[in-house]
């Protein structure tokens, strides 16, 4: 099997990667919705299944990856259980997650000529990092033939290219994808650098909503 090509003989094993925040950011500006209602393990098999269609190659989803930040109950009690009982579910799915608590910190906006200072800012940190870094690791270690990246953080660029690089080097190939909403409305939208872009059209989304509600009881 050449680097540049896919053995479409064989099964490909399908790693999927979710930046839970940026698709849920990605979610909310093309299609409005105002919290993470995605099942990303539908999600996930929705897009291969649609992809193995288009590329006639034998693929099933291997690992399910998912990352994401969230803040410590005494700053938002709500979206706290919110994540812990939907985290917790996800894990019974066989879901690998890995989460951290925001940190919160000083901010400094500039608006034309007005700044505004947030003393008590959410800052997501590391996630990317740890994203990128397992991108590259289940590489190495031979986990996937294809990575389905669920995010549009240029951050992981360098991710990418160190795939692309290994692939190279050690001739075995490696699938790279990035799936993000789309809407006509955001044309500009894009992917991530060097990776095959998949969009995520409306109907295809809501076909992949999570119908339970993990809000904790005294938030409904």
């Amino acid at each position: 099997m050449s680097q540049d090509t896919a053995d479409t003989k064989r099964i490909l094993r399908v790693n999927a990667f979710f930046d839970a925040q940026n698709l849920f950011n990605s979610a909310k500006r093309c299609f409005g919705y105002k919290f993470p209602n995605y099942d990303p393990v539908r999600l996930a098999k929705e897009i291969n299944t649609l992809r193995a269609a288009d590329t006639n190659e034998n693929r099933e989803i291997n690992r399910i990856n998912f990352y994401t930040g969230y803040p410590p109950k005494d700053k938002n009690e709500g979206i706290y259980g919110f994540w812990q009982n939907k985290l917790n579910e996800l894990r019974r799915q066989g879901v690998r997650v890995k989460a951290r608590k925001l940190v919160y910190r000083e901010e400094l906006f500039e608006f034309d000529n007005v700044t505004i200072l947030i003393k008590d800012f959410p800052i997501e940190k590391g996630i990317d990092l740890c994203l990128g870094i397992e991108i590259v690791l289940q590489f190495i270690n031979n986990d996937y033939d294809v990575a389905l990246i669920f995010s549009q953080d240029l951050d992981l660029t360098e991710a990418v290219d160190a795939v692309h690089a290994l692939s190279k080097e050690n001739g075995r190939w490696a699938g790279l994808e990035c799936a993000y909403p789309y809407s006509e409305e955001y044309r500009g939208t894009r992917g991530i650098d060097r990776t095959v872009w998949l969009k995520i059209p409306k109907d295809l989304y809501d076909r992949c909503i999570d119908p339970k509600d993990y809000r904790p009881s005294r938030g409904r």
